[in-house]
């Protein structure tokens, strides 16, 4: 059996059943505009969300603690590296879809 070629079990119209090697089209994956749309989004969010998060959460803090820019820079770096972390982690994981 070569590998464009498949073994069917076949039911002729007189009730008898046979093994038949039939021709199997292989179909091209072609990443559809929905799938992509997806993973760019997905990359935006985990770039954009850890940021924002940082800095809301830093301005709150300097908010509580009255010291100013303190608390928002230091969560704003924060999240920038787990942003760009994420960004990693992703990129790693589609490159191991696509093999």
């Amino acid at each position: 059996m070569n590998p464009k070629t498949k073994k069917v079990l076949q039911l002729r119209s007189t009730g008898e059943t046979e093994i038949v090697e039939k021709e199997v089209k292989e179909i091209e994956k072609k990443p559809s505009t929905v799938g992509f749309l997806a993973q760019a989004s997905e990359i935006g969010f985990s770039i954009a969300l850890p940021i924002a998060l940082g800095a809301i959460f830093g301005l709150w803090l300097d908010r509580k603690l009255a010291s100013h820019p303190k608390y928002t820079l230091s969560f704003l770096f924060l999240g920038i590296i787990i942003g760009f972390a994420n960004l990693f982690y992703i990129v790693k994981v589609f490159s191991k879809k696509d093999k």
